[in-house]
């Protein structure tokens, strides 16, 4: 009789754990050798000829600063007492209860 020193079981987890690697590696291969060069283009950067020179660039306040604007009123909602808002009794529903005949 021969002496058997891994389980049927176990071999078969083994075989199926170092198939699923397999499978994980031959795929990972493919995909890389398919979208290499989109992956490669996607973290170059590439600046075209006058943008690399940052552009002096100067704000004019002279709106903001103008009359006009300090005129203006800050626009508030006014919620007050007269207005209504939801129901005096959130938890009663909208419609009315009726128990079910039997």
């Amino acid at each position: 009789m021969a002496i058997v020193f891994i389980s049927p079981k176990k071999q078969q987890r083994t075989i199926f754990a170092a198939a699923t690697l397999l499978l994980i590696v031959v795929l990972s291969i493919i995909f890389l050798a398919v979208f290499f060069r989109e992956i490669k283009n996607r973290f170059t950067v590439v600046l075209p000829e006058g943008v690399a020179s940052v552009p002096n660039v100067k704000l004019n306040f002279t709106l903001v600063d103008s009359d006009r604007v300090a005129q203006l009123r800050p626009f508030t909602a006014q919620v007050g007492a007269e207005a209504d808002i939801g129901k005096p009794d959130p938890f009663v529903p909208y419609y009315p209860l009726i128990a079910p005949k039997r």
